[in-house]
């Protein structure tokens, strides 16, 4: 009987690791409340708080000794709770474009996987009054946010409104639809649904994280560190489409690295796997889809014949290229704009067919404004990714920390030993693609966001280039010659760790 509660224990034992820690941080949050607001300590809310934090570390103390040195399973450990405070204390709509998220979101729960569209070929969205409200312009500080927990939602008194992310695929926001559906089923406040949304796409990143870990071949510990970055926690935990599109590239990346080097044969399975997750990806975003490219180095396999490796390539092409242009083709028909959107256009001078024009008349032009902006701006985007302006880019935490991040990155990446590494060509081919992938954000954002004829890019964040700049750090990663550090998987995720924590109270003191 005692062994039998043992395994179940220890199966459980990140379930219940993520539900202790769901509790600490409402203790927690609401002990803070309480404090700033109300100017006491509550007792029951204080020793709630130091009774679950205790029962936490020793479940994380548990789950390290049960981890087996095993970094996929040290990183889930941390994750969970580092992951549960930016999920906890981020406002909902603080993190970038999170508010139109949550309108698309809204209209899947409702059952319109696309967009409904008029006779004059113009979209909208009905939701609940009041749910473009939750932004970070309308909820300031946790009193509003509180303030906005005592309302009751009436989910029959609905408005019409645009969203800009109404093209997206429905695809992307499967969990917090989810959320809302249970939320307007047991007619509760919809923050709640918005809190369980962030929760659903939170578990899936940690899900997809968690294999990609597993299943790479090599520079396990650069993509733990990797994925424990504070721009990209934020956005796990929020229902930004980010959160769905970094889990799913970060995993094929993962995935397609693992084909490469796997000695066993390739199982039909597999390669098929691969190639669904490539028309995953042309889904996601355009610009994105050269990330499919990481996975054409099977090349470089000796068990598959050369016409088996022409074979899978081009279907993979095919298949992907299809899939992409068919989400492109259904986003492009919801011809509304939003009014933010219009007055930006129409204050900034942006045209995206005359910019586009210009371009095709005078590509150099675009090449300067191109050299320009990572002459000036490189530094920024390389930390932008990692987390120097967090919430809607108006929390900048320490730039020492974010330094520290990068150096932490750096050092876990020529500090593993590895089984495997990516030969000069692989390296030369990683970094076109991942040339190729900020080439097609600049151009976006340079034909979308940016005046007519600019010499510089507007509206780029370093958000965007998560799915890639991991590849550059895969490209340091050697079999030999790498610096040999004792317990350097504990060693670098609680340093990870640590720092996160420095960042999630800098998140704390900005909203109180």
């Amino acid at each position: 009987m005692l062994d039998k509660l043992k395994k179940i224990i220890n199966k459980a034992r990140y379930i219940t690791e993520f539900i202790v820690t769901i509790i600490f941080t409402f203790f927690l949050a609401s002990t803070i409340y309480i404090k700033n607001y109300m100017g006491y300590f509550h007792k029951l809310y204080l020793i709630g708080t130091v009774v679950c934090f205790l029962i936490l570390v020793i479940n994380i103390i548990y789950n390290f000794r049960k981890s087996d040195k095993k970094i996929e399973k040290i990183f889930l450990n941390i994750a969970i709770p580092i992951g549960m405070l930016y999920l906890m204390f981020m406002i909902p709509g603080h993190v970038p474009d999170e508010t139109t998220h949550f309108i698309k979101a809204y209209d899947v729960s409702m059952g319109n996987l696309v967009t409904k569209m008029d006779e004059n070929g113009d979209s909208s969205i009905t939701v609940p009054v009041g749910l473009t409200s939750y932004n970070h312009t309308e909820v300031k500080n946790y009193n509003d946010f509180i303030n906005l927990t005592k309302t009751k939602t009436d989910y029959n008194n609905t408005e019409k409104v645009i969203s800009t992310a109404q093209g997206n695929s429905f695809i992307m926001y499967i969990f917090p639809a989810v959320a809302f559906l249970l939320t307007r089923i047991m007619n509760i406040n919809i923050i709640f649904g918005i809190l369980l949304g962030r929760i659903f796409n939170f578990i899936f990143f940690l899900i997809c994280s968690y294999f990609a870990i597993k299943k790479i071949s090599f520079g396990k510990l650069v993509l733990a560190v990797y994925m424990l970055m504070p721009t990209c926690m934020q956005q796990a935990t929020s229902i930004s489409a980010d959160a769905f599109i970094n889990s799913i590239l970060l995993y094929y990346i993962a995935y397609s690295i693992y084909m490469i080097f796997k000695k066993d044969k390739l199982s039909k399975k597999e390669i098929l796997g691969y190639i669904v997750l490539t028309g995953l990806v042309g889904i996601l975003k355009m610009v994105y889809i050269l990330i499919a490219g990481v996975g054409f180095l099977i090349i470089k396999r000796k068990d598959l014949t050369k016409k088996e490796k022409t074979i899978i390539i081009l279907i993979t092409i095919v298949f992907g290229s299809i899939v992409m242009l068919a989400s492109y083709i259904s986003s492009t028909k919801y011809t509304s704009t939003t009014e933010a959107n219009i007055i930006y256009q129409e204050q900034f001078n942006v045209n995206s067919s005359e910019q586009i024009a210009l371009i095709m008349k005078n590509p150099k032009h675009v090449i300067k404004a191109f050299i320009n902006d990572w002459y000036y701006m490189g530094k920024h985007y390389v930390y932008m990714a990692i987390g120097s302006e967090l919430g809607w880019l108006e929390i900048k935490p320490s730039e020492t920390i974010i330094t520290a991040y990068l150096i932490l990155l750096i050092l876990a990446t020529v500090s593993e030993k590895n089984q495997e590494e990516f030969n000069m060509k692989n390296k030369i081919w990683l970094m076109l693609i991942s040339m190729g992938v900020i080439a097609l954000v600049e151009i976006a954002m340079y034909t979308g966001f940016t005046p007519i004829g600019a010499e510089f890019i507007g509206g780029v964040q370093g958000r965007y280039y998560i799915p890639i700049y991991i590849l550059l750090l895969l490209c340091l990663s050697k079999k030999e010659n790498y610096v040999k550090i004792k317990n350097s998987k504990n060693i670098f995720i609680l340093i990870a760790a640590l720092l996160n924590l420095c960042v999630t109270a800098e998140i704390i003191l900005y909203f109180i």
